[in-house]
């Protein structure tokens, strides 16, 4: 008997016979790695290069799956770590120019 795979939709994905699994990045945290078949991935919030989570808004998470789409690989230097983002050209900026 062959084995089925499940489709379903969630947050707009077709996911076959997987669930998408989102982690947000603990609050005033930088992640330091990202674990094996995760994508890490951060919101529009003006940030810089070492800016933990929860400030400003600014929010990171990895997920099971591949990006959604809009997101593309993202240059800004974040955390040191291979990401993706909705905005990829974005350049991180210094701590003095971003608001309190």
């Amino acid at each position: 008997m062959a084995a089925s795979v499940r489709s379903i939709r969630i947050r707009g994905r077709l996911c076959l016979g997987r669930i998408p699994m989102r982690h947000y990045v603990k609050m005033s945290t930088v992640p330091k790695l990202v674990h094996s078949g995760r994508v890490l991935m951060h919101n529009h919030v003006r940030h810089s290069k070492d800016m933990p989570c929860g400030a400003n808004g600014f929010r990171a998470w990895t997920d099971n799956m591949p990006p959604p789409p809009g997101f593309k690989p993202c240059r800004c230097g974040w955390a040191g770590l291979p990401h993706y983002s909705r905005i990829p050209d974005y350049k991180c900026v210094p701590k003095s120019l971003l608001p309190r």
